[in-house]
């Protein structure tokens, strides 16, 4: 579609305003409506862009399912802009594209600490990062990677009917909001959420030890929320062992924990993900609607 210039449209309006030419009010308000849309239609911007680190097969695979559900949303194709290694965008000046972004997508922890400098000037929505992220994500919305406590807890119910008590191991204060969550959705279950506060690996490893001989079969439960008091090389495969050795129940946030012997992780799907992602990103465009910070993935 073709557009008036800008600078023609001083005329234009002079042209309507002398006497001598005759026009009919009806059609001036036309003119003038006119006039406005295209003033509109210059000054909005209406394209959203995907920013990604730069990724090899099979985890570039991730990031493109992500688009698609990003893409399914809001109707049309993204402007993808790729993080080069030394953290440079790929052959894109995002500022110079600025006027013709109306939000900014980012995946990975990297494209979201990229676009930093933009913050205030576009409306920016992150995604695929760690909750550690949060807090530092300057209340930027957007979805992370821990999975949703109210999910978690629901498929556990479903594995064990009688859990009575879940048993959190926290040394990372990043997850606070994340087990408040999760003590708010157990509680609503009638199950009790203790929470293990450690300062070190040291103390972490012994809190593990010490749970591992205290827990029920079937009745308590062990969620690994993958923050900084578990060591994945020494701590991790004594618990599984000591798990599957006594018959007590592991969950965890980190999906590759299964493989070692974990009962349940919940895994994304990625399609959903990039869904929910470019609906935060419509929803950020006006400006008027709180659409939140950090929120864990709930799309499972």
């Amino acid at each position: 579609m073709d557009f008036i210039a800008p600078r023609y449209l001083p005329s234009f309006y002079r042209q309507l305003s002398r006497p001598y030419f005759k026009i009919k009010p009806e059609l001036t308000t036309w003119a003038l409506w006119i006039a406005a849309a295209v003033f509109s239609t210059i000054s909005k911007a209406d394209d959203i862009a995907v920013v990604t680190p730069q990724l090899r097969s099979p985890y570039a695979e991730i990031f493109y399912e992500i688009i698609d559900g990003i893409e399914d949303v809001i109707g049309r194709s993204v402007i993808r802009i790729t993080l080069n290694k030394n953290g440079t965008f790929d052959g894109v000046d995002i500022e110079a594209q600025l006027p013709e972004i109306a939000a900014l997508i980012t995946l990975g922890p990297s494209a979201a600490r990229s676009v930093s400098p933009l913050v205030g000037t576009v409306p920016i929505v992150v995604g695929a990062v760690p909750p550690t992220l949060a807090s530092d994500s300057g209340n930027l919305p957007g979805i992370h990677l821990a999975p949703s406590p109210h999910r978690v807890i629901s498929e556990m119910i479903k594995l064990l009917p009688r859990v009575g008590v879940i048993h959190v191991v926290q040394m990372d204060p990043k997850f606070d909001e994340l087990v408040a969550e999760a003590r708010s959705d157990a509680t609503r279950q009638s199950i009790e959420l203790q929470v293990h506060r450690v300062t070190d690996h040291k103390h972490a490893a012994q809190t593990y030890r010490d749970l591992m001989t205290q827990m029920s079969p079937r009745q308590d439960v062990l969620w690994l929320i993958d923050d900084s008091a578990m060591d994945a090389e020494i701590v991790l495969p004594a618990i599984l062992r000591n798990a599957w050795d006594h018959d007590l129940v592991v969950i965890s946030n980190n999906l590759q924990h299964v493989s070692r012997g974990a009962l349940l992780a919940l895994y994304p799907d990625n399609r959903q993900l990039g869904a929910a992602l470019g609906g935060l990103a419509l929803r950020s465009q006006g400006g008027g609607e709180a659409i939140g910070s950090l929120r864990p993935l709930a799309a499972l």
